[in-house]
């Protein structure tokens, strides 16, 4: 088991990263497909989502491989005669292959055919292992979206690498082109704990590569209101609320200077931020990655589908109202 170092950061990456062997990433393709209709915002966030990764591949030396999966399931082909099926997976060779030939670097084409989210975990724990899986998702909400699902919340909650996530509001890829780029920045949401110390491993390892500045950030209001709500409901304060919210804020501050200090030490950029306003770190994570920061890394929790946070508030409200691509990192 990987130990926590200075500022408890998990001190081994092999984890999320390959190391010396050769990267590659895999774009979860749904090929511009929408099941209610909105084919042009689907096809433009099918782009998107490919620019991301051709952005990446660059300046991390990797290859991609590009992935659809037909569910048949959901398919009338399932049912059709074989010349119907044999005629469908023609059509998608072809619209896969005109996809990646739309991309400026070399690709890799795959098509797969089952469950979307099953196929693609299998191939995010099938060696050699992709250093980062992207894919992007419509976040769409309501009851039946909560009962149902969809492949990216099953992919994030379950994936055991990497997850980059293309959100709906998300409107173009980041630039990566140069070195040293100081607009290239990466936004690190943090609770401070080991559910967050995968998060800023990859963070770190990914900043080094890029040559991008870091900025880790924490919200205190989620743990104020923790303790807020236990006094409250015990009917009795037992203790100084000001003198333990003032011990708290220490300890982040504390906490978070030392967590910079590692990053810088290994050459990365660093700064912290304490986000001290009354607002939940679901909403304050999304308005902070819309100050012009080219990813965010965050890391989730994997809790089941019938909780509001499946995988975390959030990593979940960050997806759906960042600015900018979120790689998810889960918690070991």
């Amino acid at each position: 088991m990987p130990q926590a170092g200075p500022g408890g950061i998990f001190t081994a990456p092999e984890s999320h990263v390959s190391g010396s062997r050769p990267r590659h990433l895999v774009i979860a393709d749904d090929l511009g497909a929408d099941d209610l209709g909105e084919v042009d915002e689907a096809k433009e966030r099918a782009r998107c989502v490919r620019g991301c990764a051709v952005a990446l591949s660059k300046p991390l030396g990797a290859a991609i491989s590009l992935v659809y999966v037909e569910d048949l399931r959901a398919s009338h082909a399932a049912k059709a005669p074989f010349q119907e099926f044999a005629r469908l997976h023609e059509e998608i060779k072809s619209r896969i292959a005109s996809a990646a030939r739309s991309m400026p670097v070399p690709v890799d084409c795959l098509v797969r055919f089952g469950s979307p989210a099953e196929e693609i975990l299998r191939l995010a724990s099938s060696r050699p292992f992709p250093e980062l899986l992207v894919l992007g998702t419509h976040g769409r909400r309501g009851l039946n979206r909560l009962l149902v699902g969809s492949v990216a919340e099953e992919v994030i909650r379950h994936c055991p690498r990497p997850v980059l996530v293309v959100g709906p509001r998300v409107c173009r890829a980041p630039r990566l082109e140069q070195a040293e780029d100081p607009r290239v920045r990466i936004l690190v949401a943090t609770e401070l704990g080991r559910n967050s110390r995968g998060a800023e491993q990859y963070a770190l390892s990914l900043a080094r590569r890029l040559g991008a500045k870091v900025l880790l950030y924490h919200c205190l209001w989620d743990r104020f209101r923790v303790i807020q709500e236990g006094i409250l409901n015990s009917g009795a304060v037992v203790f100084d609320l000001e003198v333990t919210m003032a011990e708290i804020r220490a300890n982040a501050i504390l906490s978070l200077e030392r967590k910079s200090l590692y990053f810088r030490e290994r050459g990365v950029r660093c700064e912290f931020v304490v986000e001290e306003r009354a607002i939940r770190a679901s909403a304050a994570v999304p308005e902070m990655a819309g100050s012009g920061f080219s990813f965010v890394i965050t890391g989730t929790h994997g809790r089941g589908a019938l909780m509001n946070a499946f995988f975390g508030s959030t990593a979940r409200e960050t997806i759906l109202n960042a600015e900018a691509p979120v790689i998810t990192v889960r918690s070991r």
